[in-house]
């Protein structure tokens, strides 16, 4: 009777790293890093299924608020020209 004993796990091979090289992407909820077409993140357990991310969720995060800052900076740039037309 043979038997299979696992005493660590070797993680990828060379192999399935040249293959893979490239295709991961950033879990939404945790950002560890998964491939692209994971069905589920192996770190959380969240179900994915293709919503993957090139970018980490905090540079995402970073730069919708950089975003937003600047539509704010526009706008009121925009509003005080408009008063000072108009006071002119």
């Amino acid at each position: 009777m043979s038997r299979r004993v696992h005493d660590h796990d070797d993680g990828p091979s060379d192999e399935d790293l040249d293959r893979f090289a490239g295709d991961s992407a950033h879990c939404p909820l945790c950002g560890a890093l998964v491939y692209d077409d994971a069905w589920s993140c192996p770190s959380c357990g969240e179900v994915i299924e293709g919503r993957t991310s090139h970018l980490h969720p905090d540079v995402r995060s970073t730069r919708q608020r950089l975003w937003v800052v600047l539509a704010i900076t526009i706008s009121l740039i925009l509003s005080g020209l408009i008063v000072l037309v108009r006071l002119l």
